[in-house]
Order: C-alpha cells, then sequence, then structure tokens
C-alpha cells in the first residue's frame, strides 16, 4: 500500500513524455521522426547487413531504414509522402516503474501488444506512456529489463476510457551472473541520448535507433557495426553538432583550449534547453538557445577579463588567432568594420568566427576524440590517451570504424562498467 502511494504521488510530477504519436498537419497525418543520424544516402548495407552513416556529417535524418520507399528529404528529414487516414484515437496508458522502496527505476523497456504494438523506455522518474491508442481496444503491457524481474510480469488492459496507469514494481533478480543492460538496444538507444545529447530520448528517435540494433536478430557481426555507427550517429547529428559542438568551438576560439568536462556538461546542456531537433519550432527554440548563451558567454569574467581592454582589431585578431584558420584580409576587415559601425556585437564577431565550417572542420576530430571521453567515460581525457586517439583518426582521415576508436570505448572496461 505504501508503493502504490509513492507510485501514484509521482505521476502527478510533470515529466516528458514518451508518444507513439504521428504529428497531425491539417486534416491528414504527416509522419515525422525526430532522430539523429550523420547524413543522408543509403542506410542499408545489403551486402553485408550492416548499418553504414553517409552523407554530408551533420544532416539529421528520419524516416525507416528502407531503400525506393515513398520518403522524400524536407529540411534535412526523412519525410513520409503516403497519408494516414486520421481516427479517433485518443486513449493512453501510461504508469511508473519503481523498486520496492519506491525509487523510480529508468531504462526499462516497456512492450504494448494487442490492438495496437509499440515500445517504451522509462525516463529517470520511472515513467513511460503510450498515446493515440483506441479507447475500447484490448492491450498488454510487459516490462523488461536486465537483471530485475517485476511485479506484476504484465498488465492487461481493457481501454474503455480515456487513461489507465499501470504500475510495476521492479524486484532485483537473483542470479549469480548479472548481465549488464548497455548490451540491449533499447538501454544503449536512451544512454546515449543522455550521455551526448542530455536529454531523455523522443518516442520516434528512441524506436528508430533501437530499431537499427534489434533488426540484426542473433547477427553478432552485424549488432556490433550497427552498435558502433549507431553510437557515432549522436556525436554526428544536428543536434549534438549544435549544441555541444557550439560549447566546445566556443572555448577554442575563446581561450585557445578545449574545454573541460567540468565545463563542457552544464553549458551543452544549458543551449541544449528544451530541444528537440525535428520538433515543431525546433529551430527556433535552437536559435534562442544560442543567442542567449552567447551573449552571456562575452559577460563572463573570464572572457571579460581577455578581451575588454582590447580595440576592436585586436579582438578580432586574438578570436582568429585561437581557429587557427586562414582569413583574408578582406574578411578580417569586415568583421572589424561592422563592430567599429556597431552593426556586429562582439558577440555576434564571436559567434561568426565560431561557426566557420572552416573551423569546424578544422577541429572535428579533436572534438571527436574529446567526446569520447566527455560522453562515454564522463571525464577529462588523459594527454596520452587523448593524443593516441586524435593520431589514429587523423591517420584514418576521420574514419572512426577503420581507426577503431568509438568500437574501443564501446568495449572499454571502463565505459561498461558505468552500468554493471
Amino acid at each position: 500500500m505504501k508503493l502504490m502511494n509513492i507510485l501514484k504521488s509521482l505521476v502527478a510530477v510533470t515529466v516528458m513524455s514518451i508518444s507513439v504519436a504521428a504529428q497531425s498537419s491539417g486534416g491528414g497525418f504527416t509522419i515525422q521522426q525526430s532522430v539523429v543520424a550523420s547524413g543522408g544516402g543509403a542506410s542499408t548495407d545489403t551486402v553485408n547487413n550492416a548499418f553504414s552513416v553517409t552523407g554530408t556529417i551533420g544532416q539529421s535524418a528520419a524516416g525507416m531504414l528502407t531503400q525506393g520507399g515513398p520518403y522524400s528529404q524536407i529540411a534535412g528529414f526523412w519525410n513520409q509522402q503516403s497519408a494516414v487516414v486520421p481516427t479517433a484515437a485518443d486513449g493512453t496508458i501510461s504508469g511508473i516503474v519503481a523498486t520496492s522502496d519506491g525509487s523510480p527505476l529508468g531504462g526499462v523497456v516497456v512492450v504494448l501488444g494487442g490492438a495496437k504494438s509499440g515500445k517504451a523506455i522509462t525516463n529517470a522518474l520511472g515513467v513511460y506512456e503510450f498515446a493515440d491508442l483506441d479507447p475500447g481496444g484490448f492491450y498488454i503491457v510487459t516490462p523488461a529489463r536486465a537483471n530485475y524481474s517485476f511485479s506484476p510480469g504484465n498488465h492487461a488492459i481493457s481501454l474503455f476510457g480515456h487513461r489507465v496507469d499501470a504500475f510495476f514494481v521492479a524486484l532485483t533478480a537473483n542470479s549469480g551472473n548479472s548481465a549488464n543492460p548497455l548490451d540491449t538496444p533499447e538501454f544503449f538507444a536512451r544512454q546515449h541520448y543522455l550521455d551526448f545529447l542530455g536529454r531523455e530520448p523522443d518516442a520516434a528517435g528512441f524506436n528508430f535507433w533501437s530499431d537499427q540494433m534489434l533488426e540484426c536478430g542473433s547477427d553478432l557481426a552485424c549488432l556490433e557495426r550497427r552498435r558502433i555507427n549507431v553510437s557515432a550517429a549522436y556525436f554526428l547529428s544536428i543536434e549534438f553538432q549544435q549544441t555541444g559542438g557550439l560549447v566546445d568551438g566556443l572555448y577554442r576560439a575563446s581561450f585557445g583550449r578545449r574545454p573541460l568536462y567540468a565545463e563542457f556538461a552544464p553549458d551543452a546542456s544549458a543551449i541544449g534547453a528544451e530541444l528537440i531537433v525535428g520538433r515543431n519550432g525546433w529551430q527556433q527554440q535552437l536559435e534562442r538557445n544560442k543567442q542567449a548563451f552567447i551573449e552571456a558567454w562575452v559577460q563572463r569574467p573570464a572572457f571579460f577579463a581577455a578581451y575588454s581592454n582590447l580595440s576592436n582589431d585586436e579582438y578580432v585578431a586574438q578570436l582568429i588567432a585561437h581557429t587557427k584558420v586562414s582569413y583574408s584580409i578582406a574578411q578580417r576587415d569586415n568583421l572589424v568594420a561592422g563592430l567599429g559601425n556597431a552593426t556586429l556585437t562582439r558577440s555576434a564577431v564571436l559567434r561568426r568566427i565560431v561557426e566557420d565550417q572552416r573551423f569546424i572542420s578544422a577541429r572535428r576530430n579533436e572534438t571527436f576524440v574529446m567526446m569520447q571521453y566527455f560522453g562515454y567515460l564522463r571525464r577529462d581525457p588523459d594527454p596520452a590517451g587523448y593524443q593516441f586517439w586524435l593520431n589514429k583518426l587523423n591517420e584514418f582521415d576521420g574514419d572512426f570504424e577503420r581507426a577503431e576508436m568509438v568500437k574501443a570505448f564501446l568495449n572499454s572496461a571502463e565505459y561498461r562498467s558505468r552500468f554493471h
């Protein structure tokens, strides 16, 4: 009874819902999947049965991993062209998974069967949700996570109303050889959202990426390669490049160094606040976040101390020198003139320099190696390890697969011990 009261009280907490609903557009529905990826092009290697990441780095993709399907690319996202007939489906099944002491349990895969199928994963508050279900339908909800059993094992639900809450208690499994939940595709996908994007997964992205690994079935070679490519896709995504990538660029352009992990984590979180690339209004949200962050950045004591006494010409020269990018005299003069006639602010000049594609490309490998430590290990790089992997990545022209960099970090004992 005590546990049930705790669980019910947690429902009142505002959480990020995990929804499997399509987004409405006018009288019909447009299928839009908000996911991270590194580019367009074919996404299924039919010869090797392996997921491949191709196309322009930083592009975002969405849609099913099929070739020749009815998809068109719109603003960097794949949209299915066939219409889905709207229905009156407005039922919801949701709930909380918690341990026997009432603590919420994240990373629990919840499978929906019956009148409609689907899967979701609990967030940090132990909450899951299935929306757009048909009232009157019969459903079975079943939770699963490595090293846990659940009471009850499932809920059989006749959805007569518009909402039903189904709660589960997670019990530690009595087993001498416990499994690592990171080895399950769903847990793996969610953890990458947390570690690289700093947020819980949106439903479409979670299903898209976990499905890439689930499609391998028992083919271990397929699974290994897809895990590597899916993992790298988070770093290459628009969402990371425009948030964490921007933070990295600001430190390097402003101070001539990469950020420390303790600096990077809160700053990336600030730029990524309320942002899910692909959701309605995401470009506007990103622009607001960037504008506010960079304006505050130039007021920080460290930046102010470094640049407040410099002339406009010296300010521009110092920032450019830190990027190691070759600017023409005309390009430099345009920035200085903008400061002189007040058409540009110092924050605007800094942003232009940081977002210069030449600078982004020049530091790509350094940032990629840095994020192996920040994302997987949650710490600053050790100098020897950082230099080793940077040399390897440079040796293979940035090809993380041939350099075996992502593979090495995914399989490292330090990373895997975070979850086991």
